[in-house]
């Protein structure tokens, strides 16, 4: 790997928030930044784990953290209004948690070949044009239908471009942990690999080779821009090695993995372990739990480094948090359309709410105490209505709760971050629940339908409990996992559109089922 490349000066966010106040560092990144250097200008980097006390929460060894983070361009700065906006660069750091973290850095290039429109661009055109269809073609069902099934099968273009132009063999880094046996044999296979061949590699190298190799099959669809696994396997290898995909010593170590298949495939099915990701404020809206690599896995969002090491300390410390001793189900408190104008979704949801037995208010507001004593005290507050509910519960109000409960929010864009005044980085509701110490947050990233809205709500309310819906189990043997629950409820082949919205802010937490009706 070269000691330096191009780019443009990015700044990369280091810390967004403190306990008590809004704070954001940059550091600049130049054009003759050395790779050596780039890795200790990135939050995720070694400095900050051992130096600022972080190593501390890493030794949570089952966690994985992500950053991803875009490298800015001077054309996106100075364009023509309404001019394509090409899809940047990417920077990924990845970082394997335990008592000795390692830390991967990768610079992921510009798809070679795109559309009109960059990947970044057609997304945010997909969300206004979402919007706007519900409001043009209210009374058109018929035409209504039409532009919807246009919007999905656009946003699965989205979804396939990530996975084949822009990420392509990269994606191994948004892989979660192997369980320690199974990491022991993919360390020893790539050993004997790279012996065997009397190759000789970095300790970064040696990193990713190993993402590489034991990183699932995909889908063909999913690669079909690179011509198939075997390609995008060669070239990945290519890329770790720094030579060409027709060099000698690439092909060596293409047939060396091909021969431990057997043992390789295992690791490839593997249980994987949480993953956590930190996205830059440009990409923060695009749906990465539906690129095929992360489809199947237990995936969370943070907004930095720092608020989720404030975040893990806060609850990690505490005997009888939903951290520690998981989620009791039978704790709750929920609203159900508190503006009492969503009879279709009352009649869907009231009588499973009735048969939790537990405490709510429907078709009311619930006064700021009593909501704020159910995130005190509650495992879980479940919000169904408009929005966020910031109208009835104002971020004000949130953060000056010290906030216990998952907070699941089924309404439009209800973990959506938007620009929001001064503040650099794009703000919503979530962020209020962060800053109030919410261990979880469940939400949609953009408007969806509330029909389809109340099935997703159904189907995870009953399986988060260990029940079954009308249709019959919603999910054969459903997960502990809040982040794997919500990740397979998301890869259900129906309501694409509303599914690809669903994501989990916070913490990985797991759901308790021992505890007492």
């Amino acid at each position: 790997m070269p000691d330096s490349y191009t780019c443009s000066t990015i700044h990369v966010k280091t810390s967004l928030l403190s306990a008590n106040f809004h704070l954001i560092h940059t550091v600049a990144i130049h054009s003759t930044t050395p790779l050596y250097q780039l890795c200790h200008t990135l939050s995720l980097n070694k400095f900050w784990l051992l130096n600022r006390g972080y190593v501390i929460f890493f030794n949570h060894s089952d966690w994985t953290v992500v950053q991803i983070t875009v490298q800015s361009n001077d054309e996106t700065h100075f364009r023509k209004i309404g001019s394509p906006l090409p899809t940047p660069p990417l920077y990924i750091a990845r970082c394997s948690c335990g008592p000795k973290p390692t830390v991967t850095l990768q610079v992921v290039p510009s798809p070679h070949r795109e559309g009109v429109r960059g990947i970044i661009q057609e997304m945010g055109l997909i969300k206004q044009e979402n919007k706007l269809i519900t409001k043009d073609y209210r009374d058109q069902q018929e035409k209504y239908w039409e532009k919807r099934e246009e919007m999905v099968n656009r946003l699965k273009c989205v979804v396939r471009s990530m996975d084949a132009a822009w990420l392509r063999y990269w994606c191994c880094l948004l892989l979660g942990g192997l369980e320690p046996r199974d990491q022991k044999i993919l360390e020893d296979t790539t050993t004997h690999i790279l012996s065997s061949l009397k190759i000789s590699l970095t300790s970064h190298q040696h990193l990713l080779l190993q993402c590489l190799i034991s990183c699932p099959d995909p889908d063909q669809r999913a690669v079909s821009y690179e011509g198939g696994l075997t390609l995008c396997l060669q070239a990945g290898i290519a890329a770790v090695l720094g030579e060409s995909v027709r060099s000698s010593r690439v092909k060596d170590v293409y047939n060396a993995v091909k021969n431990e298949k057997a043992t390789l495939d295992k690791l490839r099915t593997a249980e994987r372990n949480p993953i956590i990701l930190i996205l830059d404020k440009d990409i923060v809206s695009l749906p990465w739990e539906m690129t095929w690599v992360l489809q199947n896995q237990a995936v969370t969002r943070m907004p930095s480094l720092r608020m989720l090491y404030i975040l893990y300390q806060h609850h990690s410390c505490k005997s009888d948090s939903v951290l520690v001793k998981g989620i009791n189900p039978n704790r709750a408190f929920y609203v159900l359309d508190p503006e009492n104008n969503l009879p279709r979704t009352r009649k869907r949801l009231e009588g499973i709410l009735d048969e939790t037995g537990w405490p709510g208010v429907t078709a009311q507001t619930p006064s700021h105490e009593i909501f704020k004593e159910a995130l005190s005290n509650q495992d879980m507050f479940v919000y169904i209505g408009h929005g966020s509910g910031s109208k009835y519960m104002p971020g004000e109000i949130v953060e000056s709760a010290e906030c216990r409960a998952v907070v699941l929010l089924y309404g439009c864009s209800s973990v959506g971050l938007l620009p929001n005044g001064q503040i650099p980085d794009p703000w919503g509701a979530v962020m209020n629940y962060l800053v109030a110490y919410c261990p979880c947050v469940i939400g949609m990233l953009w408007d969806v339908t509330d029909k389809e809205t109340d099935m997703l709500t159904m189907e995870m309310l009953q399986t988060m409990r260990g029940l079954s819906t009308a249709e019959g189990t919603t999910m054969e043997n459903p997960p502990s996992d809040l982040p794997l629950l919500v990740s397979q409820a998301r890869s259900k082949r129906n309501w694409y559109f509303s599914r690809a919205a669903l994501s989990v802010y916070g913490l990985p937490l797991h759901i308790a089922h021992n505890f007492d009706s």
